[in-house]
Protein backbone atom coordinates (compact mmCIF):
# COMPACT_ATOMS: atom_id res chain seq x y z
CA UNK A 1 0.00 0.00 0.00
CA UNK A 2 1.42 3.49 0.01
CA UNK A 3 2.82 3.39 3.90
CA UNK A 4 4.51 0.35 2.35
CA UNK A 5 5.67 2.25 -1.01
CA UNK A 6 6.64 5.50 1.26
CA UNK A 7 8.55 3.65 3.84
CA UNK A 8 11.08 1.86 1.33
CA UNK A 9 11.61 4.67 -0.28
CA UNK A 10 12.64 6.16 3.41
CA UNK A 11 14.52 2.96 4.08
CA UNK A 12 16.03 2.92 0.63
CA UNK A 13 17.36 6.30 0.27
CA UNK A 14 20.70 5.67 -0.38
CA UNK A 15 21.70 7.50 -4.18
CA UNK A 16 22.97 4.12 -6.84
CA UNK A 17 26.61 4.04 -7.51
CA UNK A 18 28.01 5.77 -4.00
CA UNK A 19 27.85 5.12 -0.14
CA UNK A 20 26.19 8.00 0.59
CA UNK A 21 23.03 8.20 2.64
CA UNK A 22 20.26 11.07 2.71
CA UNK A 23 20.93 13.06 5.70
CA UNK A 24 17.88 15.77 7.14
CA UNK A 25 19.82 18.27 9.65
CA UNK A 26 19.85 22.26 10.28
CA UNK A 27 16.36 22.48 8.21
CA UNK A 28 18.53 20.94 4.91
CA UNK A 29 18.66 17.56 2.98
CA UNK A 30 22.02 16.41 1.92
CA UNK A 31 23.78 12.95 0.48
CA UNK A 32 26.48 12.58 2.98
CA UNK A 33 28.99 10.05 4.24
CA UNK A 34 30.56 9.78 7.44
CA UNK A 35 34.18 8.40 8.23
CA UNK A 36 34.62 7.75 12.18
CA UNK A 37 37.43 6.10 13.69
CA UNK A 38 38.98 5.43 16.98
CA UNK A 39 39.99 9.07 17.90
CA UNK A 40 39.14 10.94 14.72
CA UNK A 41 35.30 12.20 13.28
CA UNK A 42 35.25 13.22 9.45
CA UNK A 43 31.60 14.24 7.35
CA UNK A 44 31.22 14.92 3.69
CA UNK A 45 27.63 16.50 2.07
CA UNK A 46 26.95 17.03 -1.04
CA UNK A 47 24.22 19.31 -2.17
CA UNK A 48 23.20 17.92 -5.57
CA UNK A 49 20.70 21.05 -6.06
CA UNK A 50 23.16 23.39 -5.42
CA UNK A 51 26.08 22.15 -6.84
CA UNK A 52 27.83 22.13 -3.70
CA UNK A 53 29.51 20.08 -0.77
CA UNK A 54 31.82 20.38 1.65
CA UNK A 55 34.02 17.79 3.93
CA UNK A 56 35.26 18.39 7.58
CA UNK A 57 37.55 16.33 9.66
CA UNK A 58 38.64 16.01 13.21
CA UNK A 59 41.23 14.82 15.12
CA UNK A 60 39.76 14.25 17.55
CA UNK A 61 36.45 11.55 19.47
CA UNK A 62 34.93 13.35 21.97
CA UNK A 63 31.89 12.25 23.27
CA UNK A 64 30.60 15.61 24.58
CA UNK A 65 31.70 18.06 21.81
CA UNK A 66 28.76 19.09 19.31
CA UNK A 67 30.06 18.80 16.25
CA UNK A 68 26.83 19.50 14.43
CA UNK A 69 27.69 23.07 15.34
CA UNK A 70 29.91 22.64 12.86
CA UNK A 71 27.97 20.92 10.14
CA UNK A 72 25.52 23.74 10.30
CA UNK A 73 28.42 26.82 9.82
CA UNK A 74 29.31 25.05 7.03
CA UNK A 75 25.98 24.75 5.40
CA UNK A 76 24.88 28.57 6.31
CA UNK A 77 28.12 29.44 5.06
CA UNK A 78 27.26 27.83 1.79
CA UNK A 79 24.27 29.36 1.50
CA UNK A 80 22.28 26.03 1.46
CA UNK A 81 18.23 26.78 0.93
CA UNK A 82 16.12 25.26 3.67
CA UNK A 83 14.04 22.18 2.89
CA UNK A 84 10.30 22.52 3.26
CA UNK A 85 8.65 20.53 6.31
CA UNK A 86 6.05 18.03 5.52
CA UNK A 87 2.95 18.47 7.20
CA UNK A 88 1.78 16.44 10.23
CA UNK A 89 -1.09 14.13 9.66
CA UNK A 90 -2.87 11.55 11.76
CA UNK A 91 -1.45 8.19 12.20
CA UNK A 92 -2.60 5.24 11.53
CA UNK A 93 -5.06 3.44 14.03
CA UNK A 94 -2.69 0.64 14.87
CA UNK A 95 0.13 2.45 15.50
CA UNK A 96 -0.24 1.34 19.47
CA UNK A 97 0.54 -2.50 18.29
CA UNK A 98 4.17 -1.46 17.61
CA UNK A 99 4.43 -0.65 21.44
CA UNK A 100 7.25 -2.56 23.13
CA UNK A 101 10.87 -3.36 23.62
CA UNK A 102 13.20 -3.49 20.30
CA UNK A 103 16.94 -4.30 19.48
CA UNK A 104 19.03 -3.69 16.85
CA UNK A 105 19.39 -5.57 13.28
CA UNK A 106 21.24 -6.82 11.78
CA UNK A 107 24.11 -6.25 15.14
CA UNK A 108 26.68 -4.48 14.53
CA UNK A 109 29.68 -7.06 15.21
CA UNK A 110 28.62 -10.81 15.53
CA UNK A 111 30.53 -11.28 18.69
CA UNK A 112 29.28 -8.43 20.49
CA UNK A 113 25.55 -9.70 19.87
CA UNK A 114 24.75 -9.73 24.04
CA UNK A 115 25.89 -6.39 24.30
CA UNK A 116 23.94 -4.91 21.21
CA UNK A 117 20.81 -6.60 22.74
CA UNK A 118 20.96 -6.27 26.36
CA UNK A 119 22.28 -2.53 26.22
CA UNK A 120 21.10 -1.72 23.18
CA UNK A 121 17.55 -1.86 23.84
CA UNK A 122 14.95 0.37 23.00
CA UNK A 123 11.30 1.04 24.33
CA UNK A 124 8.65 2.53 21.97
CA UNK A 125 5.60 3.65 23.58
CA UNK A 126 2.70 5.66 22.01
CA UNK A 127 0.72 8.63 23.19
CA UNK A 128 -2.03 8.97 21.11
CA UNK A 129 -0.38 11.78 19.26
CA UNK A 130 3.06 11.46 19.62
CA UNK A 131 6.15 8.18 19.14
CA UNK A 132 8.62 7.97 22.16
CA UNK A 133 11.56 6.09 22.00
CA UNK A 134 14.07 5.69 24.92
CA UNK A 135 17.22 3.88 25.17
CA UNK A 136 20.01 3.53 27.37
CA UNK A 137 22.57 4.73 24.84
CA UNK A 138 20.86 7.40 23.38
CA UNK A 139 18.42 10.90 24.44
CA UNK A 140 14.79 10.09 24.33
CA UNK A 141 13.20 10.93 20.81
CA UNK A 142 9.75 11.97 19.87
CA UNK A 143 8.34 11.57 16.76
CA UNK A 144 5.37 13.17 14.72
CA UNK A 145 2.85 11.49 12.71
CA UNK A 146 2.93 12.44 9.17
CA UNK A 147 0.04 9.98 8.30
CA UNK A 148 -0.15 6.11 8.29
CA UNK A 149 2.98 4.71 9.22
CA UNK A 150 5.42 7.43 8.49
CA UNK A 151 6.98 9.49 11.22
CA UNK A 152 9.63 12.26 12.05
CA UNK A 153 11.27 13.77 14.88
CA UNK A 154 11.07 17.02 15.94
CA UNK A 155 14.15 18.43 14.44
CA UNK A 156 13.68 17.32 11.07
CA UNK A 157 11.80 18.13 8.18
CA UNK A 158 10.70 14.66 6.39
CA UNK A 159 9.96 11.60 7.17
CA UNK A 160 12.70 10.40 9.69
CA UNK A 161 11.00 6.94 11.04
CA UNK A 162 8.94 4.24 9.33
CA UNK A 163 6.96 1.46 11.19
CA UNK A 164 7.03 -1.84 9.03
CA UNK A 165 5.69 -5.59 9.13
CA UNK A 166 7.31 -8.18 8.29
CA UNK A 167 6.44 -10.89 6.18
CA UNK A 168 6.55 -13.58 9.34
CA UNK A 169 4.83 -10.75 11.44
CA UNK A 170 7.76 -9.09 12.96
CA UNK A 171 7.51 -5.32 13.92
CA UNK A 172 10.20 -3.23 12.80
CA UNK A 173 10.78 0.62 12.97
CA UNK A 174 13.82 1.75 10.98
CA UNK A 175 15.20 5.35 10.41
CA UNK A 176 17.18 4.16 7.02
CA UNK A 177 20.23 3.52 8.47
CA UNK A 178 19.00 1.62 11.88
CA UNK A 179 16.30 -0.86 12.19
CA UNK A 180 15.04 -2.04 15.37
CA UNK A 181 12.72 -5.34 15.26
CA UNK A 182 10.78 -5.99 18.75
CA UNK A 183 11.47 -8.66 21.04
CA UNK A 184 9.01 -10.64 23.63
CA UNK A 185 9.33 -8.63 26.71
CA UNK A 186 10.12 -11.79 28.47
CA UNK A 187 13.27 -13.01 26.96
CA UNK A 188 14.82 -8.99 27.79
CA UNK A 189 13.55 -9.58 31.35
CA UNK A 190 15.32 -12.76 32.06
CA UNK A 191 18.77 -10.94 29.84
CA UNK A 192 19.03 -8.08 31.98
CA UNK A 193 18.02 -10.26 35.42
CA UNK A 194 20.81 -12.38 34.31
CA UNK A 195 23.09 -9.52 34.14
CA UNK A 196 22.14 -8.45 37.54
CA UNK A 197 22.29 -11.77 39.09
CA UNK A 198 25.91 -12.24 37.78
CA UNK A 199 27.29 -8.46 38.93
CA UNK A 200 25.88 -9.58 42.38
CA UNK A 201 27.85 -12.39 42.07
CA UNK A 202 30.82 -11.18 41.05
CA UNK A 203 30.49 -8.49 43.22
CA UNK A 204 29.59 -10.60 46.16
CA UNK A 205 32.98 -12.62 45.40
CA UNK A 206 35.16 -9.97 45.13
CA UNK A 207 34.02 -8.02 48.19
CA UNK A 208 33.77 -11.06 50.74
CA UNK A 209 36.48 -12.57 48.92
CA UNK A 210 38.67 -9.49 50.03
CA UNK A 211 37.49 -9.43 53.28
CA UNK A 212 38.17 -12.71 54.51
CA UNK A 213 41.40 -12.50 52.44
CA UNK A 214 42.46 -9.22 54.76
CA UNK A 215 41.08 -11.18 58.06
CA UNK A 216 43.65 -14.15 56.88
CA UNK A 217 40.42 -16.41 56.65
CA UNK A 218 40.78 -17.01 52.91
CA UNK A 219 43.08 -20.18 52.57
CA UNK A 220 43.13 -22.37 49.34
CA UNK A 221 39.93 -24.37 50.74
CA UNK A 222 37.54 -21.56 50.78
CA UNK A 223 35.51 -21.81 47.34
CA UNK A 224 35.51 -18.41 46.93
CA UNK A 225 39.94 -18.42 47.13
CA UNK A 226 39.97 -19.32 43.23
CA UNK A 227 36.84 -17.45 42.28
CA UNK A 228 38.45 -14.47 43.98
CA UNK A 229 41.64 -14.96 42.19
CA UNK A 230 40.30 -15.02 38.76
CA UNK A 231 37.86 -11.99 39.21
CA UNK A 232 41.11 -9.81 40.76
CA UNK A 233 42.97 -11.33 37.30
CA UNK A 234 40.43 -9.38 34.97
CA UNK A 235 42.78 -6.30 36.05
CA UNK A 236 46.28 -7.79 34.83
CA UNK A 237 45.43 -6.38 30.94
CA UNK A 238 45.06 -3.04 32.21
CA UNK A 239 48.62 -1.89 32.36
CA UNK A 240 49.15 -3.07 29.07
CA UNK A 241 46.28 -1.48 27.25
CA UNK A 242 47.21 1.78 29.18
CA UNK A 243 50.67 1.74 27.51
CA UNK A 244 49.77 0.52 23.63
CA UNK A 245 47.91 2.74 20.73
CA UNK A 246 44.42 3.01 20.63
CA UNK A 247 44.33 1.77 17.50
CA UNK A 248 46.15 -1.69 18.45
CA UNK A 249 42.58 -2.66 19.81
CA UNK A 250 41.85 -5.14 17.52
CA UNK A 251 45.22 -6.47 17.05
CA UNK A 252 46.32 -9.75 19.14
CA UNK A 253 48.76 -8.02 21.66
CA UNK A 254 50.06 -8.99 24.72
CA UNK A 255 47.14 -7.21 26.51
CA UNK A 256 44.39 -8.74 24.20
CA UNK A 257 45.83 -11.84 24.50
CA UNK A 258 45.69 -11.85 28.54
CA UNK A 259 41.96 -10.34 28.11
CA UNK A 260 41.20 -13.22 26.15
CA UNK A 261 42.77 -15.72 28.92
CA UNK A 262 41.49 -14.12 32.05
CA UNK A 263 38.15 -14.23 31.12
CA UNK A 264 38.07 -17.79 29.59
CA UNK A 265 39.39 -18.60 33.23
CA UNK A 266 36.94 -17.04 34.93
CA UNK A 267 33.68 -19.15 34.28
CA UNK A 268 36.09 -22.49 35.18
CA UNK A 269 37.46 -20.77 37.99
CA UNK A 270 33.44 -20.75 39.41
CA UNK A 271 32.94 -23.90 38.53
CA UNK A 272 35.87 -25.19 40.42
CA UNK A 273 34.80 -22.75 43.58
CA UNK A 274 31.01 -24.21 42.66
CA UNK A 275 32.26 -27.69 43.21
CA UNK A 276 33.87 -27.28 46.44
CA UNK A 277 31.10 -25.78 47.42
CA UNK A 278 28.89 -29.32 47.01
CA UNK A 279 31.74 -31.31 48.19
CA UNK A 280 33.16 -29.73 50.81
CA UNK A 281 32.34 -29.25 54.36
CA UNK A 282 29.60 -27.34 55.58
CA UNK A 283 30.44 -24.11 57.10
CA UNK A 284 29.03 -20.56 57.97
CA UNK A 285 28.34 -18.70 55.07
CA UNK A 286 28.62 -21.98 52.80
CA UNK A 287 25.06 -21.49 51.63
CA UNK A 288 25.44 -17.43 50.33
CA UNK A 289 28.72 -18.53 48.95
CA UNK A 290 27.30 -21.25 46.83
CA UNK A 291 24.08 -18.97 45.88
CA UNK A 292 26.78 -16.19 44.86
CA UNK A 293 28.79 -18.09 42.52
CA UNK A 294 26.01 -19.92 41.14
CA UNK A 295 24.58 -15.96 40.42
CA UNK A 296 27.83 -15.09 38.42
CA UNK A 297 28.38 -18.69 37.11
CA UNK A 298 24.85 -18.60 35.09
CA UNK A 299 25.82 -15.07 33.52
CA UNK A 300 29.33 -15.96 32.18
CA UNK A 301 28.09 -19.16 31.05
CA UNK A 302 25.28 -17.29 28.78
CA UNK A 303 28.15 -14.90 27.68
CA UNK A 304 29.90 -17.93 26.47
CA UNK A 305 26.99 -18.84 24.60
CA UNK A 306 26.57 -15.92 23.10
CA UNK A 307 30.29 -16.10 21.82
CA UNK A 308 31.26 -13.41 24.40
CA UNK A 309 34.06 -15.30 26.12
CA UNK A 310 36.70 -15.76 26.19
CA UNK A 311 36.42 -11.80 25.61
CA UNK A 312 38.68 -11.92 22.05
CA UNK A 313 38.92 -8.37 20.65
CA UNK A 314 40.62 -9.49 17.37
CA UNK A 315 37.08 -11.44 16.45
Amino acid sequence: DRDHLAGQCLVDQEPPGALLAGRDRHGVSAECHPGNTVGFMAMLCLFPREDKAFFIAFNADSETADYERFHALLIRSLGITGTRSATDREASDDIADWQGFYVPQPLSMRPFAWIDTVLGVSRIQWDGTRLHIASLQSKRIQLQPLGGHLFRAGHRRQASHVLLASTTGERVVSNGLQTLVRIETTRIVLLWSSLLAGVFGLGYVLAVGTTRRLRGRLGTADALFAPWLATLALLLPMPFFLTQSVLALGDRTVASVLLAAVTGLLPLALLFGMGMCVRGPRRPGARRDALALLAALQCLLGLVAWGMLPFRLWH
